[in-house]
């Protein structure tokens, strides 16, 4: 008779650094209740430590420019793709979920294309967050008409801590107990367009206005990182109206930001998923993003406002316009909604795709 000890579970292997997104610990939970055993961190993908049924990549830049190796980024990028191949001829199957097109900050547009077409040509299944999603990625790369591809919600973020209230949020903040505080969260990147926010937030036309911002200073070259920071500092010292807290924000005191706020700002230039979107929604706030990618399909299933990217004027009216609503009200339906979207339904998806092979011992 074969005991529980005895059963061998299937492996997959999620090769990215838990950091402080906290969805691949989240994903990773998901895929245990599903009878997966998950071995995480980019080492074991670069070391071949285990031989996985799935191998599900998040960011393929994590292995060709993230920190910590010494190797050129071309080394890295043909290694990561070699393991792929050792993987894949051992029987894994490749699942990309794809969060972004190309990385943040483009170093080499090149190699970029190259890395991530060579993902995909290896892909069993890639998973995208909205119908948009598949159609970009169509675009910019070349599909295979026999490419699997599932659609699954971006999943929630209601497992972090939420302890305060708005009174106290404010108290612990510093921010005024009146008035309209408006959140840009997460960290401050070129892309992601703090300068449009900033004239926007000018030209907006509410009365007692606030804004937070609050997340780590990406300083990258790409961003012209020393005039930015004279431009932020310059900024902290002659504006009351707008508050910084510029470093990373730990998971327990998240909460004390968005329910500080009223309603939550993305000013995206471009992208094409938002994890802030969903934070959002799920501490019961408005938000009001661009017309890009999947945060328009994120926002479009709640009641909140979308603006055309990179507009300024278009964006101080849509913080109006989200002034002006029964914020409340309207935050109480976004959480409704995002209480739906789980992670699990990522996982069953995976497997539901995946040959029955796949979810069995290796």
């Amino acid at each position: 008779m074969t005991s529980s000890a005895d059963v061998v579970r299937p492996l997959a292997l999620m090769p990215h650094d838990v950091g402080p997104n906290r969805f691949v610990s989240d994903l990773a939970q998901e895929y245990k209740k599903f009878g997966f055993d998950v071995v995480l961190g980019r080492d074991n993908l670069t070391y071949g430590v285990c031989q996985p049924n799935v191998v599900h990549i998040h960011w393929p830049e994590e292995h060709f420019y993230w920190d910590g190796d010494s190797r050129t980024p071309e080394a890295r990028s043909k290694a990561f793709l070699r393991r792929l191949d050792e993987y894949k001829d051992a029987g894994a199957l490749i699942v990309w979920q794809v969060h972004n097109l190309h990385p943040h900050e483009v170093r080499s547009a090149a190699l970029e294309a190259t890395t991530y077409q060579g993902l995909l040509d290896r892909c069993d299944l890639v998973v995208h967050h909205c119908p948009a999603s598949m159609e970009l990625l169509r675009k910019r790369y070349s599909v295979s008409p026999t490419q699997r591809s599932v659609v699954t919600p971006f999943g929630n973020y209601l497992s972090y801590p939420n302890s305060s209230n708005r009174d106290e949020a404010r108290r612990r903040l510093g921010l005024p107990h009146d008035g309209l505080v408006f959140l840009h969260f997460g960290a401050i990147r070129a892309y992601k367009g703090l300068d449009l926010l900033l004239a926007a937030f000018s030209a907006t036309r509410v009365r007692s206005k606030c804004l937070l911002i609050a997340g780590r200073y990406a300083a990258l070259r790409q961003q012209g990182s020393r005039l930015d920071r004279i431009r932020l500092a310059l900024l902290k010292r002659t504006s009351k109206a707008v508050r910084f807290d510029l470093r990373m924000i730990p998971d327990d005191e998240i909460h004390f930001y968005f329910n500080a706020a009223d309603i939550v700002v993305l000013s995206h230039r471009e992208g094409l998923n938002s994890g802030v979107a969903v934070l959002g929604m799920g501490f019961s706030r408005v938000v009001v993003g661009p017309d890009c990618g999947c945060i328009r399909h994120v926002l479009g299933a709640g009641e909140n406002v979308i603006y055309e990217p990179g507009n300024v004027m278009a964006l101080a009216s849509a913080m109006e316009q989200a002034a002006a609503m029964d914020y409340s009200s309207a935050g109480q339906r976004n959480r409704s909604v995002v209480e739906r979207w789980k992670w699990s339904a990522t996982v069953a998806a995976i497997a539901d795709h995946l040959p029955r092979a796949a979810t069995q011992p290796a």
